[in-house]
């Protein structure tokens, strides 16, 4: 069961600019490999879709908290290209000998079986 407010504000002390807010937290939630199980709307029938967890709500309402200027549709743009390019980035990690950016205290990857 996922804390939806501690997690808002776990999203909105990550920080960023604009550009770069949502990749980064995108990266602090989840590795490339767990974001290559997932697609944001969930048409492809081999992956779960992003758009209807509970995390992505908390995402989008974190960012747009932090830049006032983004709204949800820029957020939600950026999560689908981010959630997109997942298994190249996470195909050249593990090529390069790299752990893929997981943090051995996160567990929570387990809830969505990547």
């Amino acid at each position: 069961m996922i804390n939806k407010k501690k997690t808002r504000t776990f999203v909105i002390g990550i920080g960023g600019t604009t550009n770069t807010i949502v990749g980064r937290v995108m990266k602090s939630i989840m590795t490339y490999e767990c974001g290559s199980c997932f697609c944001y709307v969930g048409l492809n029938e081999d992956k779960v879709a992003f758009k209807t967890s509970t995390i992505c709500d908390i995402v989008i309402d974190g960012v747009c908290e932090m830049h006032k200027s983004m709204t949800r549709d820029a957020v939600e743009s950026k999560i689908k290209n981010w959630l997109r390019h997942c298994p190249r980035y996470a195909f050249k990690n593990n090529e390069d000998g790299k752990n893929n950016g997981e943090d051995e205290l996160r567990q929570d990857d387990s809830d969505y079986n990547c």
